[in-house]
């Protein structure tokens, strides 16, 4: 029986120890050359897309965050004590006439002005002025006017914060001096309140909130925040570097409209019939519309500049800012009769 045949088959035999052609090399090259492309591209479009859904969810908490603390901040201002409409009495410089918490007798919770934040981004102002707590009860009747107040406890009360003092028929807006157990000495007070018709102390404040310069800002980024200043001095501003609170980074723009009642059937029906930028008379305003123009802390999210509406104004990124944009609008009623 032949066996040429089985032989020439054996492994040793150097015919059948043949490699790879040059043409099989360059085609296996090319198909991995496309498999290793087509791995990038999915990996760059997984990259961009969770970059993108990064940014969505940044924006909208970042938005709606801030949206919430001013809707709570605007729903308590005016809250001068149980009866919020009526007069305030206060002393010359107490509070210091800037922080603006009454005009005549009557308190003022509202306050604002048309571009007062940032240069150049014509972002507004907002103050919001009234209690910050439900108080503390009045425990025993001064011997007079000046007399130290004795109250339930010293709860949320401190030395050199501005306070009010109301029992449903008179309100006074004093300084508290000092505060020791429950024993608070004080300044500015002028009229006499006893524990029969339930007098409480609060504390008071004067908030302004703006846009200013994050703690992150750059030249680069361009990076602004909601900011607050708490009774601010006669010369601190939101805007400025290292004045008041950053509360929301991100937050590009605030934009504020009154609305006021302009019924003149005394004393109007109490309900907002236009929307007008900071007016005169803040007393008849009954709600707030507040936009917020919100960005993402990334650029190079989207794929150009994406123009956004603010206050009906279209508004289309310098070159080069592809962040991510978002307007934001809440319309508050002012809860409070004093407004």
């Amino acid at each position: 029986m032949p066996t040429h045949s089985i032989v020439n088959r054996l492994p040793h035999d150097p015919r059948s120890q043949r490699g790879f052609t040059l043409i099989e090399l360059m085609i296996s090259l090319v198909i991995g050359l496309l498999l290793s492309a087509a791995i990038v591209k999915v990996y760059a479009d997984t990259s961009q897309i969770y970059k993108f859904q990064n940014a969505v969810s940044e924006v909208q908490e970042n938005g709606r965050f801030a949206s919430a603390f001013l809707r709570r901040a605007a729903r308590l201002a005016g809250n001068f004590g149980c009866e919020a409409g009526q007069d305030v009495v206060s002393t010359a410089g107490i509070p210091p006439a800037h922080l603006g918490f009454v005009t005549g007798v009557t308190a003022q919770p509202i306050g604002g002005s048309e571009g007062g934040g940032v240069a150049g981004e014509n972002s507004d102002e907002l103050i919001l002025r009234g209690s910050t707590g439900g108080g503390v009860r009045l425990e025993e009747n001064p011997l007079s006017v000046a007399a130290n107040l004795i109250v339930e406890s010293n709860s949320g009360l401190t030395k050199d914060s501005f306070a009010v003092i109301s029992d449903c028929t008179k309100t006074n807006i004093f300084k508290i001096t000092g505060v020791a157990g429950r024993t608070i000495t004080h300044e500015g007070l002028t009229q006499a309140y006893t524990t029969d018709n339930g007098a409480r102390v609060q504390e008071v404040e004067a908030v302004t909130y703006c846009i200013g310069r994050a703690t992150a800002w750059t030249a680069a980024n361009n990076l602004q925040a909601l900011k607050r200043l708490i009774n601010p001095g006669a010369g601190d501003n939101c805007p400025d570097v290292g004045v008041g609170e950053e509360l929301v980074e991100g937050i590009q723009n605030l934009q504020v409209r009154y609305g006021v009642d302009t019924d003149t059937f005394p004393p109007g029906d109490n309900f907002a019939n236009r929307y007008v930028t900071a007016p005169a008379d803040m007393s008849r305003v009954k709600s707030l519309r507040i936009e917020l123009l919100v960005r993402s802390l990334a650029n190079n999210i989207t794929s150009g500049e994406i123009p956004y509406t603010l206050e009906g104004t279209e508004t289309t990124p310098a070159a080069g800012d592809r962040h991510l944009y978002k307007v934001m609008t809440n319309t508050i009623t002012l809860r409070n009769k004093g407004t």
